[in-house]
């Protein structure tokens, strides 16, 4: 027989979010009724889709931006005489 049980932090984690969405969504249910509380789950669903999106967007900008940066200073210390300022330049 197999051991049922917690193997770590993150399969409590899924649990309890899986649990209180029941709770949540059961209410919405019976409330509402099953085409009502389908709407509302996707409609949610949809949302964190769109921020997890935008969240993305933001990250690659912002990676390419330091790239950029980055690129610009090195090109910055090849061009001057003296490479005192590009070692700070490049640990910072």
């Amino acid at each position: 027989m197999r051991n049922y049980g917690f193997g770590d932090a993150t399969e409590i984690f899924i649990f309890i979010s899986g649990y209180a969405n029941a709770h949540v969504y059961g209410a919405v249910i019976r409330r509402r009724g099953l085409i009502d509380a389908a709407a509302w789950i996707l409609n949610r669903a949809w949302q964190i889709y769109l921020a997890r999106i935008f969240l993305f967007v933001i990250y690659i900008a912002e990676i390419a931006y330091l790239a950029a940066r980055r690129r610009n200073l090195a090109r910055a210390c090849r061009r001057r005489d003296s490479r005192e300022g590009c070692r700070t330049a490049r640990a910072g």
